[in-house]
């Protein structure tokens, strides 16, 4: 299975991603409604905000298997 989603905070994948316990790295949102959804998101301790580096980045999160388990 899946270990980690990457996304934009939109409404509908996050919130299939959140009823199945799957992490998400979320990309920059639109202006608006999904830049709440991202601040919720983050403040849950369910996704992480990509950063410039995405390829290291995904690396070091499928490195650390408790780390996503934590947030799943």
């Amino acid at each position: 299975g899946s270990r980690l989603l990457l996304t934009k905070p939109g409404g509908m994948t996050p919130a299939q991603a959140l009823a199945c316990g799957l992490p998400m790295l979320l990309l920059p949102p639109v202006p608006g409604q999904e830049e709440a959804n991202r601040d919720t998101l983050l403040a849950a301790g369910v996704a992480f905000r990509a950063e410039r580096d995405l390829a290291r980045q995904v690396a070091l999160l499928l490195a650390a298997p408790d780390e996503l388990d934590r947030m799943a």
